[in-house]
């Protein structure tokens, strides 16, 4: 039958309102169905990630049947029922029916009911019975009418959201498949050696299969900056060309510009880029030279801590494709991960370098210390345990020993007394551990295991936490045994060359004034006599010099020794000062003090050479002035002072000049004789009397000496 035939056919059958209402629904139909097709294009293409593929859903007959039967076997029980049924439930039964048949059949099934729905309808509830007669009646018509309408909805909503379903699935799946590859990522991670460049390209490598398999990608790579050659260097690939040979890893292919290639072109944009079908004018050799089959390819730039570039990474597939925003932020959010990774890489890298360092550093300081002569340990407060020594410490207080004895564990188990033995001090270490001061060369002996004393010089400092508490404390001992052995040799050969010196001075100066005193008598022999005299002087001198080297080597020798008688402080200062002002004539020498009378207990000899010596250092060592002698007294102590006009002494020098056979660069450069005995002797003097000494300024300028002796 022709189209026009049909058409008068169904005008003579049909209102003229119908078929134009009809006429009307086409025409918006077929306007519906033209958008549709366009979303049925995108809805077939391959990986959409919006619908599955409408290919994949083939004309089955089962599906046919499968609709038929269940749209007509329960209307035709309904139609035989006794009863009229109201069209309003017919047709949400017939609903129920087409979402059974489109979720069982798919949208096959969905539109084979939908038909076989309407005819059910026509032929055994609207109209007369077995005929197809609804669109007779304008009810009919419209009940027909929204009955395909709403069933086409239903049907494409179903579909829909059975797609949408897939997609969740295919997503969940993805998503798993990703979760496994970050797990995978995270265990390579931590289990990669620092430093071990193989395993850092692995775990690389790993987190590219996670950027393809959560896209559902073919192919992968990624790059990393080079930055001063202003490049991109391939370290890791995914799907490559397996015909082509392995790539080396200074391979020009594998390095691509910045300003070169797809790579270069993410790199410049910093931002995603998407090509969904490539063609011959994209700029691609990069991705081509990894896998040839690629056809669409999604970019994304990788960046550090302080947003500069560290690389590109990309996935593509072997079909034109659109990669959509969520599969960019897919792709962005592992290039995070890889930019993380590479981070932790290189800080635990650093970390193994600089731990190798410090263990080298620590193995060196180690050995220079077990090298050492010196005996070293550290203590631990409070206690004072042993945590550590070398092997001279150990040899020195039997540290290592074994056997039936233990080795001692504390600062207090060892051996170790001052020098001498009777004085009370307390040990440096003790010190240093109690107090946190640094104490040096402090004299001690060591009372060995073999019944040696061990005399050393000890030198404790702590080691001071960031919290100001005291962690450890160091102590170095020196042994010390070969200079005072050499010390011993010395003092005695002083002791024994000074007594061979001093036997011959008293029969000299005793001829020289014999003779003297006979030419005298004699006279005209003045020249002769004047002579003689300077002779006497020079013996004197001799003598004096001789007698101090043996008061140093008695001192050094603890023979030295103090009588102590009552004496007249008073009058034993001022018969010095007389002495020394008949001796010269270049100073003024003046004794302050408003004391009578001042008795004391002490060796009055001493402390007239004390005091003699004082002055003659003022005299010796200033160009004139006045020299003055202060002598005052409290209810405990006698306070003596000898000042002088001259140019004063450095603070720096102070302590120094106390010292045996010290000279200052001034004297030495001078011609002023002397072995630098005087202060040490006269140091040594007043300690012996249990006093002390020392050096500051005169009120006037100069310097002052001042001691102070128990009464």
């Amino acid at each position: 039958m022709s189209e026009n035939k049909i058409k008068q056919w169904a005008r003579a059958r049909m209102e003229p309102e119908s078929w134009n209402r009809i006429g009307a629904g086409f025409a918006a139909a077929g306007r519906g169905a033209k958008r549709s097709g366009v979303e049925v294009r995108h809805w077939i293409g391959i990986g959409s990630d919006t619908v599955t593929s409408f290919r994949t859903v083939r004309l089955e007959p089962w599906r046919l049947v499968f609709a038929i039967v269940v749209i007509l076997v329960p209307m035709t029980i309904l139609s035989l029922l006794p009863w009229t049924i109201p069209t309003a439930i017919l047709i949400a039964i017939l609903f129920a029916l087409i979402l059974l048949s489109t979720y069982a059949a798919d949208w096959v099934g969905g539109l084979s009911s939908i038909l076989t729905g309407y005819l059910a309808l026509d032929m055994f509830f609207l109209g007369q019975r077995n005929t197809l007669d609804a669109w007779h009646s304008t009810t009919s018509t419209w009940i027909i009418v929204v009955y395909f309408l709403a069933a086409g909805a239903l049907v494409t909503m179903t579909e829909h959201l059975k797609h949408e379903l897939a997609i969740a699935k295919i997503e969940a799946s993805a998503l798993r498949a990703a979760n496994t590859a970050f797990y995978s990522v995270e265990i390579a991670a931590a289990q990669r050696p620092a430093g071990d460049s193989a395993a850092f390209v692995g775990v690389l490598e790993m987190i590219l299969t996670a950027m393809v398999r959560v896209n559902r990608a073919s192919a992968g790579a990624i790059y990393l900056m080079d930055g001063p050659n202003r490049s991109l260097v391939q370290a890791a690939t995914y799907g490559g060309d397996e015909d082509a040979p392995p790539m080396e890893g200074d391979d020009p292919s594998r390095i691509v510009p910045l300003n070169e290639g797809f790579v270069g072109r993410v790199a410049q944009e910093r931002r995603p880029v998407v090509i969904s079908n490539i063609g011959p004018k994209d700029d691609v050799a990069d991705v081509l030279a990894t896998n040839p089959h690629v056809q669409s390819v999604v970019g994304v730039p990788i960046f550090d801590g302080q947003d500069a570039l560290a690389g590109v990474a990309w996935v593509g597939l072997y079909v034109p494709y659109r990669f959509t925003q969520t599969s960019q932020a897919r792709l962005q959010a592992l290039a995070y991960r890889t930019i993380a990774f590479m981070e932790s890489a290189r800080l635990a890298d650093l970390q193994v370098e600089e731990l190798g360092r410090v263990q080298d550093s620590h193995r060196r300081l180690q050995a220079v210390i077990q090298t050492m002569p010196e005996a070293v340990m550290v203590i631990k407060p409070p206690t004072g345990a042993i945590i550590t020594s070398n092997a001279a410490a150990q040899n020195l207080f039997g540290l290592n020993r074994g056997g039936a004895q233990i080795a001692p564990r504390r600062i207090d188990q060892l051996s170790i007394v001052p020098d001498p033995p009777e004085l009370d001090i307390e040990l440096p270490m003790i010190q240093a551990m109690n107090d946190g001061t640094t104490v040096t060369s402090v004299e001690l002996i060591v009372q060995t295991l073999d019944g040696r004393d061990v005399p050393v010089v000890a030198s404790a400092a702590p080691l001071i936490t960031e919290d100001n508490e005291i962690d450890a404390v160091v102590c170095v001992f020196q042994d010390v045994s070969p200079l005072k052995e050499a010390e011993r040799l010395r003092d005695e050969f002083i002791s024994v060359v000074s007594h061979e010196l001093r036997s011959p001075l008293t029969p000299i100066r005793g001829f020289a004034q014999v003779i003297s005193r006979d030419l005298t008598r004699e006279g005209g022999h003045d020249q002769h006599v004047k002579w003689l005299k300077t002779l006497e002087i020079h013996t004197d001198r001799l003598t004096r010099l001789v007698d101090d080297l043996l008061d140093v080597s008695r001192m050094r020798a603890g023979r030295l020794s103090v009588l102590h008688e009552d004496v007249d402080l008073v009058e034993l200062t001022a018969a010095v000062v007389e002495g020394r002002r008949a001796s010269q004539n270049t100073h003024r020498i003046i004794l302050d003090t408003n004391l009578q009378t001042l008795p004391a207990s002490m060796d009055r000899d001493r402390m007239m050479q004390v005091l003699d010596n004082l002055i003659g250092n003022a005299i010796k060592y200033t160009d004139g002035g006045t020299v003055s002698v202060g002598l005052h007294a409290d209810e405990e102590l006698v306070h003596f002072t000898i000042s002088d006009e001259g140019r004063g002494i450095p603070v720096a020098n102070r302590e120094s000049l106390f010292s045996a056979f010290y000279r200052t660069r001034d004297a030495n450069e001078s011609a002023v004789p002397g072995l630098g005995l005087g202060l040490y002797i006269v140091r040594e003097l007043v300690h012996a009397h249990g006093g002390i000494i020392y050096i500051d300024d005169a009120p006037g300028g100069g310097a002052r000496f001042n001691i102070e002796l128990p009464r």
